[in-house]
């Protein structure tokens, strides 16, 4: 278990691994998802506009890459384009050494 309480953290999205079952292993849809919803553990990289944990969906116990984005900082750099195009490619993508986009959520 981690530390739920980012308010920093805007903007995230769920990858998780594409195995031969993952459809029947997959986290449900990420669609009304928040950061509470998941358990974060360790960081797994970092970049300019946020960072990659480790996590665990809480219902499903599916484990998965979370990205959490910082809103102010893609906006500042005038990115969001970029980000909206990013989700768009990797929601369709199914390739089996590219992690999967389950799904995304933002706060206000």
């Amino acid at each position: 278990s981690g530390n739920n309480n980012m308010e920093t953290t805007p903007a995230a999205s769920a990858y998780g691994a594409q195995g031969n079952n993952a459809a029947a292993a997959a986290p449900p849809h990420g669609r009304g998802w928040s950061i509470d919803d998941f358990d974060i553990g360790r960081p797994l990289g970092q970049g300019k506009f946020g960072n990659v944990y480790l996590a665990r969906e809480k219902k499903s116990k599916f484990i998965v890459a979370l990205k959490v984005l910082f809103k102010t900082q893609l906006q500042s750099s005038h990115v969001e384009h970029q980000l909206r195009r990013e989700v768009e490619i990797q929601s369709h993508l199914r390739h089996p050494n590219i992690l999967r986009l389950f799904g995304y959520f933002y706060d206000d």
